[in-house]
């Protein structure tokens, strides 16, 4: 009996609506982890970054129930401005942000996928659609 393992969604090709909707699924998650994190450290240690937590719990949320491209290009920007702060801190050029630089690359690298997964949603989305209008005709 061979055993196939199957990558994971969110770093799985996105060949159809459903894988799409996987990496979406996947990629939220992530953020969710991420946001959770960032609120445990909130609370412990920086009161200051309980917001972004909260912040990145919302645009996940929508992210998963909206399927939108937008939210994925808002994410985007959050992860790379989280990215410059972490990078600025670590250089001692700024005192805000993180030190992890690892999850700060790891939330733009999720925010990449989430953007590339809506867009291949809507287009295959809509490819369906005029395929089932040919044939309606």
């Amino acid at each position: 009996m061979t055993k196939t393992t199957e990558p994971k969604k969110a770093f799985a090709k996105i060949e159809t609506k459903e894988d799409a909707l996987g990496v979406i699924k996947e990629t939220a998650n992530g953020f969710f982890v991420v946001a959770c994190l960032q609120i445990i450290i909130g609370i412990i240690l920086m009161p200051a970054i309980i917001l972004d937590g909260v912040v990145l719990i919302v645009l996940g949320l929508l992210l998963r129930q909206l399927k939108s491209r937008v939210v994925a290009v808002i994410l985007f920007l959050f992860s790379v401005i989280a990215f410059i702060m972490t990078i600025m801190n670590k250089f001692g050029i700024s005192s805000e942000g993180g030190g992890n630089i690892f999850l700060a690359g790891l939330m733009v690298y999720i925010s990449i996928r989430a953007i590339q997964a809506t867009f291949r949603y809507y287009l295959l989305l809509n490819d369906v659609a005029s395929k089932e209008d040919i044939l309606d005709s």
